[in-house]
């Protein structure tokens, strides 16, 4: 006892079954990010660290989501029951365990880019798992990969429900190929609309543009060398008539329509090597710069 009466007391905490309270509570909290997460297809882990960034990430998606939700029903038009039915299925792309790396965000993203593209909401909704595949097989962001999808099929005069052919081609392309998806993409902007206009198919296209890759010739420059082959075929002048019979190639039938193919410049009849090709070139048939490519041949 102190002088005066006092009485001292020493208040020593109980830090036993703090840890463990601790813990539980760090569990709950990350078990609210968790549940808040995959309401918008995020994966978020256990420690203070991880649930501290978890809802970070989450308010950052979360807004980013909703703002796409809202951009595509003012592009659609879509009623609210019709949007509800697409934040669902934006969800269901978030959590798609073979869309790795994909957000709800993402996934309404896309749809968002394929509806501005044409596409109806629900022809969106269909599209938007192929248009995810592409860009993680590409690795483009969703938005640019629906962006390239809706314009090729604008170029080729495709209805929606080729979406998934497109993005097929697109990616199979890019595999086989030099080069890259946007690479593809940027060779189709010159190529598309008259190879379109001729009735060559998208695929054959898209191989002449792979071939063309393969031999250092890409992007813009692949696209304007077959857009040149494929006018002066279509509308040759005298003197590159005579040296497309020359050269034995019949690019059209009676009719009027394109029934050529992609071969390689030697196996072109009346042209046994690029150089004995070349003279004959000078009618302005085919710029040389294509002819270190492939073409389309009968």
């Amino acid at each position: 006892m102190a002088a005066g009466g006092a009485v001292e007391i020493e208040v020593v905490p109980d830090l036993a079954k703090f840890p463990g309270r601790l813990q539980s509570g760090l569990q709950a909290t990350t078990g609210i990010a968790s549940a808040a997460g995959r309401a918008i297809g995020l994966a978020i882990t256990a420690g203070t660290v991880a649930a501290a960034a978890g809802f970070t990430q989450i308010i950052k998606l979360g807004n980013e989501y909703q703002g796409k939700l809202n951009e595509l029903q003012a592009v659609s038009g879509a009623t609210g029951s019709k949007m509800a039915e697409v934040g669902t299925r934006a969800k269901e792309l978030g959590s798609d365990l073979t869309l790795s790396g994909v957000s709800a965000a993402d996934a309404a993203g896309a749809m968002l880019e394929l509806a501005k593209g044409g596409l109806t909401v629900d022809q969106a909704m269909q599209a938007a798992k192929g248009t995810l595949q592409l860009a993680g097989a590409a690795q483009l962001d969703g938005a640019r990969a629906a962006e390239i999808q809706a314009q090729t099929l604008n170029q080729f005069a495709l209805s929606a429900d080729q979406a998934g052919r497109v993005a097929d081609t697109l990616a199979n392309t890019a595999n086989a190929a030099s080069g890259g998806v946007e690479d593809i993409a940027l060779a189709m902007k010159y190529v598309g609309p008259v190879a379109a206009s001729m009735s060559v198919s998208l695929e054959d296209t898209a191989t002449a543009v792979g071939l063309l890759a393969n031999n250092g010739i890409m992007a813009d420059t692949a696209g304007t060398s077959l857009r040149g082959m494929l006018v002066s075929l279509a509308a040759p002048s005298k003197q590159a008539k005579g040296a497309i019979d020359e050269l034995g190639i019949t690019a059209f039938d009676s009719q009027g329509k394109f029934v050529g193919r992609v071969q390689p410049v030697d196996a072109t009849p009346g042209c046994g090597s690029e150089r004995s090709c070349s003279s004959k070139t000078s009618a302005g048939v085919f710029h040389p710069r294509t002819l270190r490519g492939r073409l389309f041949s009968a």
